[in-house]
């Protein structure tokens, strides 16, 4: 069941509707008033709300300017802002499902009305005059004057939301009657009064109904999102796991691709790998394959291989000097190691000591089957003088 606080300053009549439409048998108010707050410590409201068994509370303004003169405004609006807050407050506290001002003489301030906005608690507010018209207080009273004097043809009153602006709120429920020509105030008063009754059970249920569907509307709201939050998460999981078979599919195919290039290139180089290397490598993988075909340009151009190494240009003048040249004894002695590379046999020079005279030797051919030692060794006993030193090479004695 809802929860109702009504908020009254005098003799409660419409805080009496309220309590009647909510209990008995078929109540057509589906709320409880769980507490009355008064304005004024005398209400009468006060004690229609005790005799039906609902807590109250006095909340005067009276106590918060006492003490604080008429002439002080800045104070008394500092009093007022304080009033307003405190009566939030006590509203807070009921944890209420709808305010209704049945009867309140006192305007709502920011203090007021901004707290139980955050609290998204709805405050309705009942008005004897019809929307747009007679704004503020008294408005019973103008509104019979401007009948009797042919300015209106008829009045009313509304039930709407409490806003800040005075009696200017969204209308919830309107009730009209029409002006009668030399009626009383008194009359008028009481036709507005018993119209009054009607409007704010009206109002107040149909604020009630209000709240219900916004909240029937926000659950929903919120059931909602996880199911739009599922389906979100399944399209965006759908293409996770279509990206896989994509990545899966061209590793599959990717091999076979390359295997393919490979045997192409095995198809097209093969006329190009010189027989001796495939004849020596029989056995030899795909992979050793293209290392080959990789390193067969490298051994192809060579220029190291154009030149021939073994066939050095020195060594032709070496072998063909000793012939075309006359040997001296030095040019002998000089080319001795060169000879011996040579199947040429050594010529032998004798070193003598103390002698100006340097025997010539004679230009004889010399040729590994002609001996030339004999005729020489029968000469050596006649030498004169067998102090002097000499060397013998086997072909030839030289003094």
């Amino acid at each position: 069941m809802a929860k109702i606080v009504v908020l009254i300053s005098g003799s409660g009549s419409n805080l009496q509707a309220l309590i009647d439409a909510s209990t008995g048998e078929n109540p057509t108010l589906k709320g409880d008033i769980c507490r009355v707050i008064s304005s004024s410590d005398s209400a009468f409201g006060l004690e229609r709300a005790k005799k039906a068994g609902i807590p109250t509370t006095i909340h005067t303004l009276k106590s918060y300017n006492a003490g604080i003169p008429k002439a002080s405004k800045k104070k008394r609006k500092r009093a007022r802002d304080q009033f307003d807050a405190d009566l939030a407050k006590l509203v807070i506290n009921e944890n209420p499902d709808l305010v209704v001002c049945a009867g309140w003489m006192l305007i709502l301030s920011l203090a007021f009305l901004n707290p139980i906005s955050k609290a998204n608690i709805p405050i309705i507010n009942l008005h004897p005059a019809l929307p747009g018209t007679f704004e503020g207080t008294h408005a019973i009273e103008r509104s019979w004057e401007a009948g009797q004097k042919g300015e209106i043809t008829k009045g009313g009153c509304m039930i709407h939301y409490v806003i800040e602006a005075v009696d200017l709120g969204e209308p919830i429920v309107v009730k009209e009657i029409p002006i009668i020509k030399d009626e009383t105030v008194e009359a008028w008063e009481e036709r507005i009064h018993n119209l009054e009754h009607i409007a704010i059970v009206e109002g107040a249920q149909a604020a009630l109904d209000a709240t219900k569907n916004t909240e029937t509307e926000e659950k929903s709201n919120v059931e909602e999102v996880p199911v739009v939050a599922e389906e979100k998460t399944v399209e965006e999981e759908t293409p996770v796991t279509e990206e896989p078979t994509v990545e899966e599919t061209v590793a599959d195919e990717t091999p076979v691709v390359a295997e393919t290039l490979v045997e192409e290139k095995k198809v097209e180089e093969t006329p190009v790998v010189e027989e001796p290397a495939v004849a020596e490598d029989p056995a030899v993988t795909e992979s050793a394959v293209e290392e080959k075909v990789v390193e067969e340009p490298v051994i192809e151009e060579p220029v190291i291989e154009e030149p021939t190494v073994e066939e050095p240009v020195v060594e032709k003048p070496v072998t063909e000097e000793p012939v075309v040249k006359e040997p001296t004894a030095e040019d002998i002695i000089e080319d001795t190691p060169v000879v011996e590379e040579t199947p040429v046999a050594e010529v032998p020079v004798v070193e003598t000591s103390n002698s100006t005279e340097q025997p010539t030797v004679e230009e004889t051919p010399v040729s590994k089957n002609t001996p030339a030692v004999a005729p020489k060794q029968q000469e050596a006993p006649t030498t004169p003088t067998p102090s002097k030193t000499s060397r013998t090479c086997g072909i030839c004695t030289i003094m």
